[in-house]
């Protein structure tokens, strides 16, 4: 997916480095199955909502997440590239 730097669905009410942060933080959940499947995918929508100032970030997560989100995240120590 290519975003255009223009496009105003994605532009960030928050700094993109609180952003880069918080995402890190939820891969990292995510990976040690820290929080449940769909409690993670509920603070997924909440960051997308509260830091994009429109709505295809989470239009886009909601397609993404055909299949299961967790399953994409589970490591079973082969890289996937």
């Amino acid at each position: 997916m290519t975003i255009d730097p223009d496009d105003p669905d994605y532009t960030l009410r928050w700094p993109p480095d609180l952003l880069a942060d918080e995402i890190r933080h939820l891969v990292e959940e995510a990976r040690s199955g820290a929080v449940a499947d769909d409690r993670w995918e509920q603070e997924v929508e909440a960051l997308l909502r509260q830091a994009f100032v429109g709505s295809e970030p989470l239009q886009e997560f909601a397609r993404q997440m055909r299949p299961s989100m967790a399953q994409r995240w589970r490591y079973d120590g082969e890289e996937p590239f």
